[in-house]
């Protein structure tokens, strides 16, 4: 019988470091799955003024080039008057 509790004593002992090793994985995992949502909205938030940025540029553009075309228009005027 000693040796019966001997090795449930054994056991719960192994047991016992299992848990703690257990416990602190799953403290780990939580930290990381928690730091993985932040990472995911942070990713999602950028990605959403990476988006408004492009339209942005590309409304820049379209202003550019209008008012290339206007400053065409207006030289070709000034061309026209001086003759």
């Amino acid at each position: 019988e000693a040796t019966v509790q001997e090795d449930e004593s054994f056991f719960d002992s192994d047991q016992q470091g299992d848990d703690g090793k257990s416990t602190e994985l799953n403290r780990k995992i939580g930290e990381l799955e928690s730091l993985n949502q932040e990472l995911a909205r942070d990713n999602d938030e950028i990605s959403r003024k990476i988006e408004s940025l492009k339209a942005e540029i590309e409304e820049l553009r379209g202003a550019e080039s209008k008012a290339r075309r206007k400053m065409g228009e207006m030289e070709r005027e000034i061309d026209k008057s001086d003759e």
